[in-house]
């Protein structure tokens, strides 16, 4: 029974091995320091020229921040 149970475990690791694509090759150069100091390396970053105060977004670009409060001005 350990026999059947190792020979379809070994069986089972085979075949889930054989089916994993090789690594590719072809990754191009990832630059992963970061110029502008704002969290998002060079390969992701869009806008490379932040401000260092920015709010960013994920693409490394300032985020636009639409502030909806409403004020009352009293002279």
């Amino acid at each position: 029974m350990k026999h059947i149970i190792l020979l379809a475990t070994g069986l089972f690791v085979i075949g889930c091995s054989s089916t994993i694509d090789s690594y590719p090759k072809d990754i191009p150069h990832l630059d992963l320091k970061d110029r502008d100091q704002d969290g998002v390396i060079n390969t992701r970053d869009r806008c490379q020229q932040t401000q260092t105060l920015d709010i960013i977004n994920n693409n490394g670009c300032s985020a636009q921040i639409i502030d909806t409060k409403d004020y009352n001005l009293h002279i």
